[in-house]
C-alpha cells in the first residue's frame, strides 16, 4: 500500500487502552480547482508505536470504513495530510473519514458528510473572443469553423483558414486545469496537435489549458498563451472553443 511512516515516539504505561491506538482527525472534505475529491487530516498522536499508514475512505451509507474506497496520502506536512480522488460520484452526497493504523491496530477519524461534489468552475486569466483561434503568428483571430466533441477524450476544432487544434485527452475531459504535454497524457494532461496549413506541431508542454464541462455534453476550452514552436521560432495560442460550436 504505501512504505512506512517513521515518527519518533517513546514507549510509557497507559491509563486508556485506546491510547496505544493512534489518533487521528478529519478536518475538511472538498472538490479543489484540480478536479480531485480532497480529505484532509491532521495526526492527534501514533499511540504507543510508530505509525504505518495513513489514508481516507468514503461511502453513500453514513458509516465508511477503510476498505470502502480506501486511498493511502497523497502528500503530507508536518501531522497534516491529504487523500485525493480522481475518479468520485459527482452530484453525489457521500460521507468520509480519515484512518491510520500502528502496529497494534486502526483508529479512524470524525465522519464528514460531503453534499454535491460539483467541481468548481476555473477560471482562465485571459478572455478569447468566444468561438476564435490566435496562433500567435501576426495574423489575428480566426473563427471557428467546426467543433467535435470531447466525449472519449479527443476532440478538433478548425478555425477558417486552415488553422485547427486537436485535443487528446486520457478520456473524457471534466472541468479542470490540464497541462499540456508532447507525451501520452496521463489523467491531469491534454497533448494539443497545432496545424496550420502545411504545417503540424504539438503544443510545447507545461502550459495551462482551462477546461469547463457545462452539461451532460457542453464543453468550454480555453488556451491562454499556450507555446508552439513552428520553425524554431516560438509562438502562443490564445483561443476560446465551445462545444456544441
Amino acid at each position: 500500500m504505501i512504505g512506512a511512516l517513521i515518527f519518533t515516539s517513546c514507549r510509557k504505561a497507559v491509563t486508556n487502552p485506546e491510547d496505544i491506538l493512534p489518533n487521528v482527525e478529519t478536518t475538511d472534505a472538498f472538490v479543489g480547482t484540480d478536479g480531485l475529491f480532497t480529505i484532509t487530516g491532521t495526526i492527534i498522536s501514533t499511540g504507543t508505536s510508530d505509525l504505518n499508514h495513513l489514508g481516507g475512505c468514503y461511502d453513500s451509507d453514513g458509516n465508511p470504513t477503510m476498505l470502502d474506497n480506501q486511498m493511502a496520502y497523497y502528500s503530507i506536512s508536518g501531522d497534516d495530510f491529504t487523500v485525493k480522488y480522481t475518479d468520485f460520484p459527482s452530484s453525489s452526497t457521500v460521507y468520509c473519514r480519515v484512518w491510520a493504523t500502528n502496529k497494534n491496530s486502526y483508529a479512524y477519524g470524525e465522519i464528514l458528510k460531503v453534499d454535491n461534489l460539483i467541481i468548481p468552475d476555473v477560471t482562465a486569466p485571459c478572455t478569447p473572443t468566444t468561438n476564435t483561434i490566435d496562433m500567435g503568428d501576426g495574423f489575428g483571430e480566426f473563427n471557428m469553423y467546426t467543433v467535435t466533441s470531447p466525449s472519449g477524450g479527443t476532440c478538433y476544432a478548425e478555425a477558417n483558414n486552415s488553422r485547427a487544434l486537436t485535443f487528446e485527452f486520457s478520456s473524457t475531459p471534466t472541468t479542470k486545469i490540464y497541462t499540456t504535454t508532447t507525451n501520452t497524457p496521463g489523467s491531469d494532461d491534454v497533448r494539443i496537435t497545432v496545424a496550420v496549413n502545411s504545417i503540424t506541431e504539438y503544443a510545447l508542454s507545461g502550459y495551462s489549458v482551462y477546461v469547463n464541462q457545462l452539461g451532460t455534453n457542453e464543453w468550454n476550452i480555453q488556451l491562454c498563451d499556450v507555446g508552439w514552436s513552428p520553425f524554431s521560432s516560438t509562438y502562443n495560442i490564445v483561443a476560446d472553443i465551445n462545444y456544441p460550436f
